[in-house]
Formats: C-alpha cells, sequence, structure tokens
C-alpha cells in the first residue's frame, strides 16, 4: 500500500494495484531485455530494495531468471544534505556485483524531483560504468526539478 505523505492521507494504491503494476514493469523489463544476463537491479533505500526485490521474484517467475539485486543509500550524494539541521543516517549500500559494464535498472517507489535519482546516480558512478542505467519506479508524480525519466 502506498500512501500519500500529506497530513491527510490519501492511498494512492492499494495491494492489489501494486501487484499489477509490478507484474506490468517485470514483463516490460523482459520484453527490453531477453537476454537478462548482465541486467541488474539497485534499489533506492528503502522502499526501491523492497520493490527490486519483488521485480526480481516477478521476473524468476516469467524466465526462470534471477536477476541480482542490490541496494544503494544517497543519504551523502544529496544536494541537501547540508542545509537540514539533522546529522543525515547513514545506511549501507550493498551492491553484490560489478556495476561496469552492467545494465543497471535503479528502482524506487516514487519519481517526484528527480533529486533522489540524481543522487543515486551519483553513487552508483562513484561505484563503477555501467552501460546502460534505467529507471523504474510505481508513482510518477510529474514534478521535476531536474530532466529525469521514468523508463
Amino acid at each position: 500500500m502506498v500512501k500519500n505523505s500529506s497530513a491527510t492521507e490519501k492511498l494512492l494504491l492499494d495491494k492489489a494495484k501494486v501487484e499489477e503494476l509490478l507484474q506490468n514493469i517485470a514483463r516490460r523489463m523482459v520484453a527490453q531485455h531477453p537476454d537478462l544476463s548482465g541486467l541488474g537491479l539497485v534499489g533506492i533505500r528503502t522502499k526501491g530494495t523492497q520493490l527490486a526485490e519483488a521485480l526480481s521474484s516477478r521476473i524468476y517467475d516469467l524466465k526462470e531468471a534471477r536477476l541480482p539485486v542490490g541496494t544503494i543509500d544517497t543519504t551523502l550524494y544529496r544536494d541537501d544534505v547540508s542545509v537540514s539541521n539533522r546529522r543525515p543516517v547513514l545506511c549501507l549500500t550493498r551492491i553484490p556485483f560489478t556495476v561496469t559494464g552492467k545494465r543497471i535498472i535503479l528502482v524506487d517507489d516514487v519519481l517526484y524531483t528527480g533529486r533522489t535519482i540524481r543522487a543515486a546516480l551519483d553513487a552508483l558512478m562513484d561505484l563503477g560504468r555501467p552501460s546502460i542505467v534505467q529507471l523504474a519506479v510505481l508513482i510518477d508524480r510529474g514534478c521535476r526539478e531536474l530532466p529525469i525519466q521514468a523508463d
């Protein structure tokens, strides 16, 4: 279940709709990448990681191939980390495969301004040079500050 984070919460997607979207995204990934070798999913902490795991499972159901899944923490790559009055809470970045030369699909729950995605790209580039990076999100709120598009 995905909820709006405003003071008056509004249900954006129920469990059935999330499942439908995950199935559709998994099918599109398989269609766009018939050869799954060299493809890896990297979830943006924390909900993106959960979605990447769910997508890997659905792709396994479709193709009987398990995609490797990693997780990336964008905390130190955010352009607003120094503006905050709080100390940043760091989480573990764990990508159990090399990203250099791989086709990487970044996964997150919501695309809003694009700043988190930019931070994730910066963090990813510090780990290697993928051959391509695509983006998969459940919800595109369409309020971009940066020219980023979900595939």
